[in-house]
């Protein structure tokens, strides 16, 4: 292990940092615990004291009982500062995590956030979504959890691939992978329906958008995947994982389908 102050390499049985003296709280309980340890040894190779030697004995260990007790208390005394040690330091990072994580994000929305909002105001959801996409895989982009119009795009995404592979299949390149994105992102709309929350918290216009975006999954699933109201329940049932829309399973049961002839194209 390192040390955590200067860097050192060092012992994980070692209590300080023999170069900075930085207290390690591995290391010092490793120490307490070999002690409690050689305690529990020295306890058991006691043998039995005759009755005649009862007094004599009685005197010379209780010196030694007493030592023992107290350094038992002491073990525990040390446990309990290493705990409040480690519960210190763990708040410690703690506090630099929160502090890191809202340094990202506000430099993030000021950075960002004026320019995604005067794309989504020019009415164009497929360019704010395309801009959406590249802004969550940049530093900081827990932020977009904050920006008003993040549920709307969340779901947007799972119709823009609907679209894509409607668009592929009228120029014949189409791709299997893109199939199953489809199929995918159709059952979670049609079938497993907008969060709640997520919905109610969609401007009245996104709302309508999204309403049309779920009739235009449930066609893809009727019309180019050739199934039934009742078969996409079903299908949806078999493909949930606690609950959810699990993607590998859609994609194990799309092959099926293809097997079975149920995908011509």
């Amino acid at each position: 292990m390192y040390c955590p102050n200067c860097g050192a390499k060092i012992k994980t049985t070692e209590a300080k940092c023999p170069y900075c003296g930085t207290f390690q709280p591995l290391g010092a309980e490793a120490d307490y615990m070999k002690k409690l340890e050689d305690i529990r040894e020295d306890t058991e190779e006691l043998e039995e004291i005759p009755s005649e030697e009862c007094s004599r004995q009685i005197r010379t260990h209780g010196k030694f009982a007493l030592k023992t007790a107290l350094i038992v208390i002491g073990i525990f005394f040390g446990l309990y500062v290493i705990f409040q040690t480690i519960s210190h330091i763990s708040h410690t990072a703690s506090a630099k995590q929160t502090e890191e994580y809202l340094r990202r994000t506000k430099e993030f929305k000021e950075t960002y956030f004026p320019l995604l909002e005067d794309i989504y105001n020019s009415g164009d959801d497929q360019v704010t979504y395309a801009y959406w996409l590249e802004l969550s895989s940049k530093e900081g982009s827990e932020a977009l959890s904050e920006w008003e119009h993040d549920p709307y795009f969340y779901y947007y995404g799972f119709y823009a691939e609907i679209t894509t592979l409607n668009q592929h299949l009228s120029e014949n390149s189409a791709t299997k992978e893109e199939w199953i994105d489809a199929f995918y992102s159709a059952l979670t709309l049609a079938q497993e329906g907008i969060w709640e929350s997520y919905y109610d918290a969609m401007t009245l216009e996104e709302q309508q958008k999204m309403d049309g975006f779920q009739k235009e999954a449930e066609k893809f699933l009727t019309e180019s995947m050739h199934l039934s109201t009742q078969e996409q329940k079903q299908i949806y049932e078999k493909c949930c994982n606690d609950g959810f829309l699990d993607f590998n399973l859609c994609e194990k049961y799309f092959s099926k389908l293809k097997e079975n002839g149920r995908i011509d194209r």
